[in-house]
């Protein structure tokens, strides 16, 4: 049973996650989100190997949680049309679901590729296909990432975070989104202030980061601010036991 040290929020919640199986940048920052408490989710994509399953279990008894994030990276949205569910879940999902059973990996949380999805699909994810929670962009665009705090999209009141399954997610990182460390710090403060819930999702986390990723000196500097304002920074698996 994982330990409870989330009691009830009053100061806001940043679920920080990160996509596409980045594991050889992840792992190495461990001790960086130990040192602020922060506790995220990772996305992975690829078949899950041996390689796959280390890592996860590692990030698992360093406190965060694992989801996944396809084989291929597909859009859901095309791959249904294309493909129907069942053809979906089989190409995509299903393999990945499978290995992580079989190797005794918890996994039950779901960030679809771009965010490309629809409201039926993400239902069906929820109720068909059985993940726990899912990170959603519904009504999410890259001028909005610019400047989160001036968007409800983002936000969900903090009450409702142990019962929420479909988790609004922006996307941040200094190049691809134009994410600004002034954006950031204010999307923070505002989940402060009102006491809500703020999901962020980005990539790998190098010093020398490609066009999607985030630099550890910005995450860093979020993590610093969101420790400094009282904002707990959870993962999904932490959602269910605050109250």
């Amino acid at each position: 049973m994982r330990e409870n040290t989330f009691p009830k929020c009053q100061h806001g919640i940043l679920c920080l996650t990160f996509d596409d199986a980045r594991y050889t940048q992840w792992l190495p920052l461990l001790p960086e989100f130990s040192r602020f408490n922060a506790r995220c989710t990772f996305f992975f994509d690829k078949e899950i190997d041996a390689n796959a399953i280390n890592a996860m279990r590692e990030l698992i008894a360093a406190g965060h949680a694992v989801g996944l994030h396809t084989i291929h990276h597909r859009n859901a949205d095309t791959g249904f049309a294309e493909l129907g569910a069942e053809g979906y879940m089989a190409a995509e999902l299903t393999p990945q679901m499978e290995a992580c059973r079989r190797a005794g990996i918890s996994a039950p949380f779901l960030g679809l590729p771009n965010g490309r999805s629809t409201p039926e699909i993400d239902r069906y994810m929820l109720e068909s296909a059985g993940f726990e929670r899912i990170r959603v962009h519904t009504g999410i665009t890259l001028a909005k990432c610019k400047a989160f705090a001036d968007y409800d999209d983002f936000y969900v009141d903090a009450h409702r975070a142990a019962g929420l399954r479909a988790i609004p997610s922006g996307v941040f990182g200094a190049d691809f989104y134009g994410t600004t460390q002034a954006n950031l710090d204010a999307a923070v403060a505002r989940a402060a202030r009102r006491n809500q819930l703020l999901c962020l999702t980005s990539h790998g986390i190098s010093d020398h980061p490609g066009p999607v990723d985030v630099h550890i000196d910005m995450l860093r500097e979020v993590m610093r601010s969101a420790t400094r304002m009282g904002v707990r920074m959870c993962s999904f698996a932490d959602l269910a036991e605050l109250s």
